[in-house]
This record gives structure tokens, C-alpha cells and sequence, in this order.
């Protein structure tokens, strides 16, 4: 999702937050996207494949620049550094504000069970 945000220019990633209530959930997230954004930068080093034609813009990116002459989103290039993005957990996100929020209550154990939220 978060990537889908970025490459349509929705949001820059300085404005977007991804937050869990579980430590060891910011580690796998922080983690995670550290890999995707490797991949994704390496996939831009190589280039596009031979058989698919580049990307294009999307529409409202396009009339942006053309009437301002700059990308509507200032994060054109996210994957080069993945701490843009910031991922915390709901203590260490208090009383910071974004223009977009995701929150991740996946968890998972041996036991299957949801922790300290299961009281929610």
C-alpha cells in the first residue's frame, strides 16, 4: 500500500507513518521494507525489461509538473533511502502527526494468540 502511494505521488514519504502496537512488529515492518526498497532499486539500476515498455507518469503527476515544473511528489526517488518512511510503535508515534497513517495489528506466535490487545 505504501508503495502504491509513492509511485502515484499521493503523499511524499516524510508524511507517511506506519504504526504497530508491538516492538517486534516495527523490527519485521522496518525490516521488510529495507528489502523492498533494495529490490525496487535495484530493479531501477538495471532498467526497465526488454518486453515491458517504460512506466508512465500518472495523469495528475504529469499536469503538476507541466503547470509548476516539479514533481507533485517530492519523494520521486523513495526507495533511495528507506528511513524516509517512517515505521514506530504507537508509544514512540504519540504526538507526531501525518498526512497519512497505517496501522498494523498483525501479530503472530506459537500460541496464536493477539497479546495485550485482546483486552481492546
Amino acid at each position: 500500500l505504501v508503495e502504491e502511494v509513492l509511485e502515484t505521488g499521493e503523499c511524499p514519504i516524510h508524511e507517511i507513518g506506519v504504526v504497530t502496537p508491538y516492538i517486534p512488529q516495527v523490527r519485521a515492518l522496518r525490516r521488510n521494507w529495507r528489502e523492498r526498497c533494495f529490490k525496487k532499486l535495484k530493479a531501477v539500476e538495471e532498467g526497465p525489461k526488454p518486453k515491458e515498455p517504460p512506466k508512465k507518469k500518472p495523469r495528475t503527476q504529469e499536469k503538476e509538473e507541466a503547470v509548476e515544473g516539479k514533481p507533485i511528489c517530492e519523494s520521486k526517488e523513495w526507495w533511495a533511502d528507506p528511513r524516509g518512511l517512517e515505521i514506530a510503535s504507537v508509544d514512540m508515534f504519540q504526538g507526531r502527526e501525518k498526512d497519512l497513517i497505517l496501522f498494523s495489528a498483525v501479530r503472530n506466535n506459537n500460541s496464536g494468540r493477539v497479546g495485550f490487545l485482546a483486552d481492546w
